[in-house]
């Protein structure tokens, strides 16, 4: 040890730790005694082989066995050779090995199990440094992290106001190390959040003295670059003092977040991002505001997807918004997001960055629906889905506006020449006009004699699934359908058919719009007559010969018009379309209940795997949940108007007030719903797919994960829930598709 060490400590203690530093052995890399001390209070020793983090793991266990560390002194040996660990294997030790020595003054729990207390302690923290000597330093954190944060939690404490820290820097008193000479208030877990955040930060911990006096903490550290190297460079020291407070006040506002294991570690990543920037200081001094590092507790321990897709990949277009905790509060609605949108743009000439500039938004305001979400600006439920419905179409709507301008510039509008109206379900207005309602009055000869008049096709595009219904959630992807007039040609030197014209308005549309990973707005145009066989642009005609009863449509395609919405284009003919479907869908006829459950049985077989239970597709999911609403809503919708509502809440609520369902199958069927919308939405928060719906097994701790999101305390109430859920449904669909 240094020469301090034995000013520390007397003879018979250095003796003690010695006799206790030459039993340990990979099988035993740590040794805890405890002993008792002056006024009710403790006295504990840890040796153990030096490694990474090793001073948090013994402080951070501590705090969360409920100790208080009232002074301490660690020291860490230089190198010296063990023969008794030179040993082949995945466990052996080097031979040049470190050791350290702890030893802390304690205040102990109300407990009076002390002694199987410290054999807890002894075997947590054995397997913490086993993890860390196994290369697993970020699941030895993960699990410390965890249990810090249950300690929070077992003691119903919220974590009190950030308190100021001042660190003094010197590199004169040690030959070896940077002193840090740390005075704060002394509050519960601070030395664990002090030396979480060294450890995070990449520093080596040599030596360490604590004192708190009243409620005052003097510390002094001894700390090495991990090349053992001092922190010298002026700049250095400025990021290591900013760091080191924005960490411990991150640190100690992490029991607030779902994951308090990943928060930490992707806070970490986030650190080493901005260091690599040039303005790295305002960036920095930007997030030390509790509202800040609070929001920012609760989003990076949301999601692995979220972090990955917005913050580390498109730093410099959604940091503002993540520092922007006042914005946050403020709804923006769709028309709003669209002035907004055409503003940006408007500026803008070359394709490639309007490209951009729309991508950009679209992902800076889908994030910023997500951070209201996550700090809990939205409560009431749909208006989340409503919000993020709202991006989908401002963007859509804007990203259609860009390719219809740019064909338009190379060949010309669509256009018909007819010198008679149209007649029948497809008819087109003679006052009609295009994308624009650009007019053209120019008139010419036609054969039969009688005056024409140029107008431009019309061409709209529809919501359908869950972005006609208004019910988007994270990771959900965008199904659409666009629908044009009739056939004709465009009008410019390089001309080409109305169908070819709308077929390249999709595909330009389709590679406008970029989704950052699959199933993330991503759009999806399926939902058209024949599907991917399809063209990707429907004529009105098409449309109505495909969907019309009798017609080559499955039933189940027909059924999936009830969310069908115009959300594009031109407004008059997305009305016109929408009453047309409104003949096509809303018949007569009774609804087809043997080919629901054939559609049914084909899912379950199809897409879910046997053995687990999918929250979308399994029997009393989601889909039968949404499934049953649309055939009462077909069943009904010819005689009452009102059922035709394209979202699934507005459709159950109308079939409330008409008394198709019953006070207590409306009560059950909407609790469900609500349910099953709310652990999907976890699910796809968790996974970043909205594909992988499958509910984990009960002891994983995934499925804890997925309970907290969703602010369980017991978790088998979760499961529980899931069970009597999946029974409602069943016995509503039963009851309601056969009476």
């Amino acid at each position: 040890m240094e020469p301090t060490y034995a000013k520390v400590f007397s003879e018979d203690e250095i003796l003690s730790h010695a006799k206790i530093l030459d039993t340990l052995s990979p099988e035993r890399p740590i040794l805890v005694e405890a002993k008792p001390g002056p006024g009710n209070r403790i006295q504990l020793t840890v040796c153990g082989y030096d490694q990474t983090g090793d001073l948090a793991m013994v402080c951070g266990l501590l705090f969360a066995y409920g100790f208080d560390i009232v002074s301490g002194n660690a020291f860490t040996t230089d190198h010296i050779l063990e023969d008794s660990v030179d040993q082949a294997g995945p466990n052996s030790l080097p031979t040049a090995a470190q050791k350290f020595v702890d030893v802390f003054t304690l205040t102990p729990p109300d407990d009076n199990t002390l002694t199987e207390i410290w054999q807890n302690y002894q075997a947590d923290l054995t397997d913490l440094v086993t993890l860390v000597r196994d290369g697993q330093l970020r699941k030895a954190q993960a699990r410390l992290v965890e249990k810090v944060a249950q300690a929070f939690t077992d003691a119903s404490a919220t974590p009190g106001m950030l308190l100021p820290i001042d660190i003094d820097i010197d590199n004169d008193q040690s030959e070896r190390f940077t002193v840090l000479k740390i005075t704060a208030e002394d509050t519960r877990g601070f030395i664990y959040e002090l030396t979480s955040s060294l450890t995070l930060l990449g520093y080596d911990i040599h030596r360490v003295t604590l004192t708190s006096l009243g409620d005052r903490a003097f510390d002094t550290l001894f700390i090495a670059r991990q090349d053992g190297t001092k922190i010298v460079r002026p700049e250095m020291q400025s990021r290591l003092r900013a760091a080191v407070v924005l960490v411990k006040h991150f640190t100690h506002l992490l029991p607030q977040s779902p994951n308090p294991q990943n928060a930490l570690l992707h806070f970490g990543q986030l650190l080493e991002r901005l260091f690599e920037r040039p303005d790295w200081g305002e960036e920095l001094a930007s997030l030390d505001r509790r509202e800040v590092l609070e929001s920012l507790a609760k989003l990076l321990g949301v999601s692995d997807f979220l972090w990955e897709d917005f913050l580390r990949l498109q730093h410099d277009n959604l940091f503002p918004v993540l520092r922007d905790v006042e914005g946050l509060s403020a709804i923006r609605t769709r028309e709003q997001l669209e002035t907004d949108l055409a503003e940006q743009l408007r500026h803008i000439k070359s394709s490639k960055d309007k490209r951009n500039c729309l991508n950009d938004f679209k992902d800076r305001e889908m994030f910023r629906v997500d951070m209201r979400h996550i700090a809990g600006h939205i409560s009431e439920f749909g208006q989340f889905s409503e919000e993020l419905t709202d991006v989908a179409e401002a963007v859509t709507s804007q990203a259609v506006r860009i390719c219809y301008d740019r064909l338009a510039a190379r060949h010309g509008e669509p256009q018909n020449m007819s010198p008679l109206p149209l007649t029948g379900e497809a008819a087109v207005s003679a006052a009609g006009e295009g994308l624009h309602a650009q007019s053209d009055n120019s008139k010419t000869s036609h054969p039969s004699g009688q005056p024409d008049r140029q107008r431009s096709i019309k061409v709209a595009v529809f919501a359908l699934g869950k972005a006609g219904g208004w019910e988007l959630g994270f990771a959900s992807d965008i199904e659409l359908m666009f629908v044009y007039e009739t056939e004709g040609q465009t009008n410019g030197n390089n001309p080409i058919t109305a169908s070819e014209f709308y077929i390249h308005l999709v595909e330009s549309f389709t590679k406008t719009i970029q989704a950052r990973r699959k199933g993330i707005f991503e759009i999806d145009l399926r939902l058209r007559p024949y599907g991917n066989a399809g063209p990707l642009a429907v004529s009105l005609d098409a449309f109505e010969s495909y969907f019309a009863p009798g017609g080559p449509a499955w039933p189940y395609e027909r059924q999936s018009l009830v969310r069908m919405r115009p959300i594009a284009g031109d407004d008059e003919f997305g009305q016109r379309v929408t009453q047309l479907r409104d003949k096509l869908v809303y018949t007569k006829a009774p609804f087809d209940v043997n080919a629901l459950r054939a559609m049914r049985e084909r899912q379950l077989r199809q897409l879910v795997q046997p053995g687990v239970w999918n929250a979308k597709l399994s029997s009393g999911g989601l889909v039968d949940c949404e499934y049953l609403v649309q055939a009462l809503q077909i069943t009904h919708g010819h005689a009452l108007p009102e059922l035709r509502q394209t979202g699934t809440s507005d459709a159950l609520t109308a079939l409330h007030k008409y008394a198709i369902v019953t006070d207590e199958q409306f009560d059950g069927l909407r609790s469900s719903y609500v349910f099953l919308r709310r652990l999907i939405d976890a699910l796809r928060m968790v996974r970043g797919d909205a594909r992988d719906l499958a509910i984990p097994a009960l002891e994983t701790e995934e499925f804890a994960y997925l309970a907290r999101r969703l602010k369980y305390s017991q978790f088998n109430q979760l499961q529980s829930d899931i069970d009597s859920t999946t029974n409602t449904v069943n016995t509503l669909c039963e009851a309601l598709l056969t009476g």
